[in-house]
């Protein structure tokens, strides 16, 4: 909770209060293979954000596989993305994502980087 105070002269003239709350990313501790793909949901995001892109490549190699795709809303402030290990011809290791939100102005910001192992 944030607090911003306005003092004109020496007298109290008005304020405001804001809550920021911070994303929370939650991945699978461990993917099987023969799943075929796993979910990120993403939690806490402005409600007024209008698209969620990410891109997802695997650690092997760079950003040779680098696939884009776009999150599902479902429900106020909650996105889930979905990594088919298809697109990545099923590799092991480290899968890397990067998240990020677009809002109605059209304005682009990165939420989260996060990584997993493919087992």
């Amino acid at each position: 909770m944030y607090y911003n105070d306005v003092w004109v002269d020496g007298v109290y003239f008005g304020g405001v209060s804001t809550i920021v709350k911070t994303n929370k990313v939650i991945i699978p501790d461990k993917v099987n293979l023969k799943s075929g793909s796993y979910e990120i949901t993403i939690e806490n995001i402005c409600e007024d954000i209008s698209k969620l892109t990410y891109y997802t490549w695997t650690e092997f190699n760079g950003q040779d596989d680098i696939k884009q795709s776009g999150g599902q809303k479902v429900s106020p402030g909650t996105w889930k993305i979905t990594i088919p290990l298809s697109e990545h011809n099923y590799e092991t290791g480290t899968y890397i994502t990067h998240i990020y939100t677009t809002n109605p102005f059209g304005n682009s910001t990165g939420i989260g980087v996060k990584t997993i192992l493919i087992k």
